[in-house]
């Protein structure tokens, strides 16, 4: 998971800390004020968690493409490679079928040039 997710679900895990402290207020508060702040704080609370899981959404799926996008580039590279490895065996074979074409041999053979 990246480092992005893993923080926003940190943050939604931490709801039970939020949820704790909303419970504090209420001892510290007269009840009619009590219930307004709470209720706002609540709503607050509603809002940033199903933002926060909206994300959480977002970056997973946009992980899921880049994966999906790395494995058909590595996919791609494969073919290529095998492709390249034909082609050289292809040329290899011809040059051993040409008799004229030179050899480590011929090549180094110098008594002629001296």
């Amino acid at each position: 998971m990246p480092q992005s997710a893993h923080q926003l679900q940190i943050a939604l895990d931490s709801s039970s800390i939020t949820t704790s402290k909303l419970n504090n207020t209420i001892d510290l508060l007269p009840s009619s004020r009590c219930e307004a702040v709470l209720e706002q704080q609540l709503q607050q609370f509603l809002q940033e968690r199903e933002l926060l899981k909206a994300q959480v959404a977002e970056v997973t799926e946009c992980l899921k493409k880049a994966q999906l996008e790395r494995d058909a580039y590595a996919q791609q590279l494969k073919t290529e490679r095998a492709r390249w490895q034909q082609e050289m065996l292809k040329m290899a074979g011809e040059v051993r079928a040409d008799p004229s074409a030179p050899t480590l041999d011929r090549s180094l053979d110098l008594s002629g040039h001296l």
